[in-house]
């Protein structure tokens, strides 16, 4: 999760303090959408 890691820099720096999170995955809904393929 290089974005999340990223993030967490970025805030840590931003308030002079460690910032981590939690990241907690959940398993998918009714609703989502397993796949898409959608062209941009």
């Amino acid at each position: 999760m290089t974005f999340i890691t990223t993030l967490e820099k970025c805030l840590g720096k931003y308030l002079g303090k460690e910032v981590e999170s939690e990241e907690v995955f959940v398993s998918i809904k009714t609703g989502d959408v397993p796949a898409t393929y959608a062209s941009t």
